[in-house]
């Protein structure tokens, strides 16, 4: 191989390597973007000082479950929605479906790893016309379960504050 035709291969490998390397680093950036937006994507674990992890699992679904227990019981709540446009049954699959949905949605609202599947609350309730005092009354219900399964007081006023926050959604006339 002469001189010659060893620079000019040179000089081709010299003007291809710039194209190369940047191809390399385009894939190379294109598949961080990827790993990045994957990562993104997939749930990262709360703290574990958030609200559902201070109050754990097991107690929270002890807390719905007596919630739902006393308001199913008391007609101040009025669950069955009685004579309104969305009426519901008080069967035992039905109770264990709005226990499961309700423990999802205060997991999830709480920072547990939950995911809630259920709609959102305007749409999960209209029809339902439920009143400011039933809403109310089943604070009443969340402040015993909550004092029935010893959350602390400074847990209870946040829990409190998470379930408050979904007045305006659920809360469709006043009285």
């Amino acid at each position: 191989m002469s001189v010659r035709n060893s620079l000019a291969r040179f000089a081709v490998l010299a003007a291809f390597l710039p194209v190369a390397a940047a191809l390399a680093v385009g894939c190379h950036n294109n598949k961080s973007s990827a790993d990045n937006n994957q990562r993104k994507a997939q749930v990262t674990p709360a703290p574990a000082n958030d609200l559902y992890h201070r109050i754990g699992e097991s107690k929270l679904r002890s807390v719905v479950n007596n919630l739902v227990d006393a308001s199913a019981k008391d007609p101040k709540v009025a669950l069955d929605k009685a004579g309104q446009a969305r009426h519901w049954n008080e069967t035992p699959e039905n109770v264990r479906k709005f226990k499961d949905g309700l423990f999802q949605f205060l997991a999830a609202s709480t920072g547990g790893p939950q995911i809630y599947h259920g709609p959102d609350m305007v749409t999960a309730h209209k029809g339902m016309d439920i009143t400011g005092e039933q809403f109310d009354a089943m604070l009443t219900h969340l402040k015993q379960a909550m004092d029935k399964n010893h959350v602390p007081a400074d847990q209870q006023k946040e829990l409190t504050q998470v379930f408050n926050g979904t007045r305006g959604a659920i809360v469709q006339q006043q009285g």
